[in-house]
């Protein structure tokens, strides 16, 4: 924050990913190499991301491109993608084959329904909304901040920026490498500016 990333395109396979560790794509990493050089000017003081390479690396890479960065990235645990658990690594077909109850229940409660071993939406809300706060604590020391971090993480810590409920969180838009641009209120608190995707 307040420059908060959804990471770059990531070698998927067309598996479901959720915390498989996969790297981005070429066009990932031109994406993240673009808003580096985009972005060349902000000299960032602070950096976060998520442990998973995927978003380690687009973090890596906006900060090279960076003229004036003056820092690396920290990874938080936190900010980690959603867990799927027992469904990572398979398709959605598979999954529908062999978890046909459960995946009818989480299309009629996605926000609440979670796969075997894994999280549900509303679960990672929780688990990522303190680390938000932090955060913005944090930042505050800051001129210029960056957080990378993943899809699910992104939408809770939008949701809950703009007041709306965890059951609408599906429908915020996140595309690989998007933008959303907070400005930080000396409490802390946090509006968004801005997005934009690359």
């Amino acid at each position: 924050l307040p420059y908060l990333f959804r990471h770059g395109e990531a070698n998927t396979q067309g598996l479901m990913t959720g915390r498989l560790d996969i790297p981005l794509t070429r066009k990932g990493e031109e994406q993240a190499r673009l808003w580096g050089e985009r972005l060349r000017a902000v000299p960032f003081d602070a950096a976060w991301c998520s442990p998973l390479l995927r978003a380690k690396r687009t973090a890596e890479l906006i900060l090279e491109a960076n003229t004036g960065a003056l820092c690396k990235a920290t990874t938080l645990p936190g900010l980690m993608e959603v867990s799927l658990g027992a469904w990572e690594g398979k398709s959605k077909a598979e999954v529908i084959r062999h978890y046909p109850e459960l995946w009818e229940k989480r299309g009629r409660d996605i926000v609440n329904t979670a796969p075997p071993g894994g999280e549900s939406f509303a679960e990672v809300s929780a688990r990522v909304l303190p680390v938000f706060k932090a955060l913005c604590i944090e930042a505050l020391k800051y001129d210029n901040c960056l957080t990378v971090a993943h899809q699910a993480v992104n939408r809770a810590i939008i949701a809950h920026a703009t007041g709306q409920p965890p059951d609408t969180m599906l429908e915020i838009a996140q595309p690989h490498c998007s933008l959303t641009l907070f400005a930080l209120e000396p409490d802390s608190a946090a509006r968004i500016l801005k997005q934009e995707t690359m």
